[in-house]
């Protein structure tokens, strides 16, 4: 759901509070959402949740999370997203001769773990009346703190598993539905998809961890000769093409709304010597905001303010055709001041513009 917290100009933080999530259905159909305005439309996804590649593997953006298209007898069915801003997924799996396996990934705090499996445990019985308790449950893979319960259905021809566990300030969550005969074939599966998922969505979100967010304080300029000179050496910058180096490593951050248009944050723990430091996407179609540190700027700052400590940092907006530099800030800009300075406004100033066709520099002068 929504948060009510207000930052200003109508940007609101999303408090990442999933819709309900119905246990995996012994049919074998995938779990599907419960409906409201705040769950993400099934089809088509986002392709700024889920990348599909053609050979159907799908990679969840906002965790790392690799979900492969099969595993043995289990074939991905689904990708499904429960909240807007993809914090909040799963894939599905089938295998008719085996059952059914779902597997979550949300981002909680890990405290509240245990009052999640309670919670799961409840909607197990609550979605499949049919469900008790039974003693023991598959075997889960090693590595991770397990909570975990079983259950028997039918009269016991089906067996129904939940596993919880933490990843990294995520909650990975596995959800089994299979015929007790086949018992091996699931955990096979089991192991084989958590290694995949611990490979992938584990060591990223494990980077993320160990580099906290950093200080942003940073105060957007307005005198008129700093932002033309600055908005010279930046034009400059952005005119370049970019150099071979190290790929930014998005984490992202957090999610807020522009109104009822949900934007995630990300920051890059990458190398940040120089470029992209910070962005904000939009979920759906649009542009992103890209914050990125100007060395020449910061020098030039440093150099006219000795003995002091600038920092520039620029607010850019980039599609196929041009690249717009919309805003300078001195000291690295937090999330609210960007998306206040670039998404809230109806009309955002462009301090300078290059032209991709044909490489025209343009340098705007702005109104006192």
């Amino acid at each position: 759901m929504l948060a009510g917290k207000t930052l200003r100009a109508g940007i609101c933080l999303f408090a990442l509070t999933s819709v309900a999530r119905a246990a995996p259905d012994p049919a074998g159909l995938p779990p599907n959402g419960a409906s409201d305005i705040f769950a993400a439309p099934k089809t088509p996804l986002p392709h700024s949740i889920w990348d599909v590649a053609p050979d159907g593997t799908a990679t969840h953006l906002q965790s790392g999370m690799v979900c492969p298209p099969m595993s043995g007898d289990f074939v991905k069915i689904s990708e499904q997203i429960y909240d807007r801003a993809g914090f909040d997924i799963s894939c599905g799996y089938n295998s008719p001769r085996a059952g059914v396996l779902t597997l979550y990934l949300t981002r909680h705090d890990p405290a509240r773990l245990q009052a999640d499996f309670e919670d799961a445990k409840k909607a197990i019985v609550s979605h499949t009346p049919s469900a008790r308790p039974r003693d023991g449950v598959m075997a889960l893979p090693a590595g991770l703190e397990w909570r975990s319960a079983g259950y028997d259905e039918r009269d016991g021809a089906l067996d129904s598993d939940i596993a919880l566990a933490s990843l990294s300030g995520w909650e990975y969550e596995i959800r089994a539905t299979y015929r007790p005969s086949e018992q091996a074939a699931i955990e096979a599966a089991v192991a084989n998809l958590t290694g995949t998922i611990v490979e992938s969505a584990g060591k990223h979100l494990a980077a993320c961890a160990a580099s906290p967010p950093p200080q942003r304080s940073g105060v957007a300029l307005t005198d008129q000769k700093q932002l033309m000179t600055y908005s010279v050496l930046a034009a400059m910058e952005l005119s370049t093409p970019p150099s071979e180096g190290a790929a930014p490593v998005w984490c992202a951050e957090t999610a807020f709304a522009m109104g009822e248009r949900p934007f995630v944050f990300w920051r890059n723990i990458g190398k940040e010597d120089a470029g992209p430091v910070d962005r904000i996407t939009p979920i759906g179609d649009g542009s992103s905001v890209t914050i990125r540190f100007d060395a020449l700027a910061s020098a030039a700052a440093n150099k006219d303010d000795p003995g002091a400590h600038h920092a520039i940092y620029e607010m850019v907006l980039e599609d196929s055709s041009k690249i717009e530099l919309v805003g300078i800030s001195d000291g690295r800009p937090s999330t609210e001041q960007v998306a206040a300075s670039t998404l809230a406004r109806p009309s955002i100033p462009v301090l300078a513009r290059i032209n991709k066709l044909d490489h025209k520099i343009s340098i705007f002068t702005q109104k006192p």
